[in-house]
């Protein structure tokens, strides 16, 4: 389970936690596919998953294709949707991004 919090893109101070699947998903009140808070943010990203959308970890990659099972896709995605100064409470997925090789970068 995690918490992003902070101001969306388009102004507004909020949060929305995921939780992962199994027991503590059933158990979370009014979650939609494993996501509590903001019910913009929670449409958004259920459209995302439905649309078969990617998010990237970097301006370069690695993508993920948008799953709300998935802690990794979910978090770019979720923090995707606030500024850039937003806070990841909870225990969030490590995502992790091989090294880039040297002629990708001009």
């Amino acid at each position: 389970m995690f918490t992003v919090r902070g101001v969306t893109d388009d102004g507004r101070d909020t949060a929305v936690t995921w939780y992962e699947p199994g027991l503590a998903r059933r158990d979370a009140p009014d979650n939609r596919r494993g996501l509590v808070g903001d019910e913009e943010i929670i449409e958004r990203a259920i459209l995302a998953e439905v649309d078969g959308r990617s998010v990237r970890a970097t301006r370069t990659g690695p993508f993920y294709r948008v799953d709300l099972d998935e802690p990794v896709s979910t978090i770019l995605l979720l923090t995707s949707y606030f500024q850039s100064f937003y806070r990841v409470d909870g225990d969030p997925p490590v995502v992790k991004i091989d090294r880039v090789p040297a002629d990708a970068v001009a």
